[in-house]
């Protein structure tokens, strides 16, 4: 078990990086304010530093090294109903994408209700001392959703789904922590919390609805490593 995770960690490490392009609210003086026209004005080896603010997403599929002051610090926000706060698509064989340090959440979205989500990636994702987590939402979201991915390593991160407010259980499903379909992810360090079930108010019943599982998993590999896996709690009547 430790030969493969040093082995993802040499994979994971950080790069020498081509050049520095920095994202940050109006009148920081930083060369961008939208992270989405970073990620598009960026080469491929380049590093991107976020500094303290709320931004919106955006879709990665070039070796980048996105690196924000903290995820108490750096908030990536839902700015497209279509998608999650943060996409990695299409990563070739031989690419990184490395993510640390920012909160993400993809609240209001109907379509992609992950707050990351890594699609068709042969190269490797890694994310550390992240926050993929929806806090307060009454709708379905949920923390990282991995489809089709060569390997994808997460540590020293939170991983909670939204839990479901006063509503009737079949109106809205209970959301898992992790989504992974037929892709190998290693969590190192990591607590992951499926969403809490709905509650009865004002006459509306709940029902007997489960919580959402901490992880689910088809067709995946699923490595844990000092990390604590918990679902959510069922409706009550």
């Amino acid at each position: 078990m430790h030969a493969v995770f040093s082995l993802v960690l040499l994979a994971c490490s950080p790069a020498d990086f081509a050049d520095v392009l920095v994202v940050g609210p109006a009148g920081s003086g930083a060369e961008f304010i939208d992270l989405r026209l970073a990620v598009a004005a960026a080469n491929s080896g380049d590093q991107i530093q976020v500094l303290p603010g709320t931004y919106g997403g955006a879709t990665v599929a070039k070796s980048l090294e996105i690196i924000g002051a903290g995820a108490d610090q750096v908030f990536i926000k839902l700015d497209n109903p279509f998608h999650g706060a943060m996409i990695g698509s299409g990563l070739p064989a031989g690419e990184r994408v490395h993510i640390a340090g920012m909160s993400f959440d993809s609240t209001g979205s109907a379509f992609e209700p992950a707050a990351v989500s890594v699609q068709s990636c042969e190269g490797v994702v890694s994310m550390v001392a992240c926050a993929l987590e929806a806090p307060g939402s009454d709708l379905s979201v949920r923390g990282p959703r991995v489809v089709d991915s060569e390997l994808v390593f997460v540590s020293d991160s939170r991983i909670s789904a939204s839990d479901l407010g006063p509503v009737p259980a079949s109106s809205a499903p209970t959301e898992v922590g992790a989504e992974l379909v037929n892709a190998p992810v290693l969590f190192e360090r990591c607590t992951i919390q499926g969403g809490n079930a709905g509650f009865a108010v004002a006459g509306l019943s709940a029902g007997d609805s489960d919580g959402g599982a901490g992880i689910r998993s088809q067709a995946s590999t699923v490595v844990l490593s000092s990390s604590a896996v918990s679902g959510g709690t069922g409706g009550s009547s």
